[in-house]
């Protein structure tokens, strides 16, 4: 993942002359640097869809914010009128993928505290944290310790109030002024993070190996046209497919009808068909106007 997403980026940006530094960036005040209201009006499909899509994967145990952001993203794009402005900067995308990231989080704190199932990487580790103290996520514990529930409900308002008012007047500077700089100071200090991150994973050369190849393949993706989240989110639920299916078919026997035994997987696979199907029938909107 990171060979697809960062070291491709910095090969594709690397063909472009690094841009130098053009002095600072005038901050005039939050009111003017926020979006205009007749931006969200625009998008008001796109605010509604993907808080949807992204509370309802969050809700899956153990698929999380990445796979909510790739989702939204990938639906806004394909139910958008000017799919070739994705992957250029295009606000839909952009707005899509931070809703869907967000929303994740209300759904898998939902499926952890009523189901005690970890929707996340970081509920996992709050299921940890409660076992440590003695407390059995679930249904019970909004009977037994109401207080832990509704602490953690205040701590997400506050949190988010904050992030709010951080991003207001500290990011929205402090951002202006790093875009301005020039993008070789970026891609070395990019380039050594994922280095870093890579090797560190398993201490392993091989990891760093794997990054770079990724890197090259994705690079290739990229100069043809081709997408690079379709790629991801494969790498990301492959593993758990496959493991889901070796545990059915154990359960059965190796019976393969078990996956239509019920009528909620019939409806999954179907939805999973019609998905990938509809594309291939439907004429590309990019190549209706050619």
């Amino acid at each position: 993942m990171v060979g697809l997403l960062a070291v491709s980026e910095i090969f594709i940006e690397a063909e472009e002359p690094f841009k130098e530094y053009k002095g600072s960036v005038g901050y005039k005040s939050m009111r003017d640097e926020m979006p205009p209201f007749s931006l969200f009006k625009s998008q008001w499909a796109n605010l509604i869809r993907s808080p949807i899509i992204g509370t309802v994967v969050g809700a899956l145990p153990g698929a999380g914010a990445t796979i909510a952001a790739f989702l939204a993203y990938g639906t806004t794009a394909r139910l958008s009128k000017n799919p070739e402005k994705f992957g250029k900067g295009a606000i839909d995308g952009l707005m899509s993928s931070e809703c869907a990231n967000n929303a994740s989080t209300g759904g898998s704190m939902t499926i952890l505290l009523s189901l005690g199932l970890p929707g996340s990487n970081t509920t996992a580790m709050m299921i940890a944290a409660f076992m440590i103290h003695g407390m059995q996520p679930g249904p019970l514990l909004m009977t037994t310790r109401p207080d832990i529930i509704y602490g953690i409900f205040v701590a997400m308002l506050l949190s988010n109030l904050f992030l709010l008012v951080l991003t207001a007047f500290v990011g929205i500077r402090m951002f202006l002024e790093l875009n301005r700089l020039p993008y070789s100071i970026f891609s070395a200090v990019i380039m050594i993070l994922c280095v870093v991150g890579a090797f560190g994973l398993a201490n392993s050369t091989d990891d760093l190996y794997l990054m770079f190849v990724f890197g090259v393949v994705g690079y290739v993706m990229m100069k043809f046209d081709i997408p690079v989240a379709p790629a991801i989110l494969a790498l990301v639920l492959g593993d758990m497919a496959e493991l889901a299916l070796r545990r059915s078919l154990l359960l059965s026997m190796g019976d393969p009808t078990i996956l239509i035994s019920r009528p909620i997987s019939i409806i999954l696979l179907l939805g999973a068909v019609i998905s990938i199907v509809y594309p291939l029938i439907k004429k590309p909107k990019i190549l209706q106007g050619a």
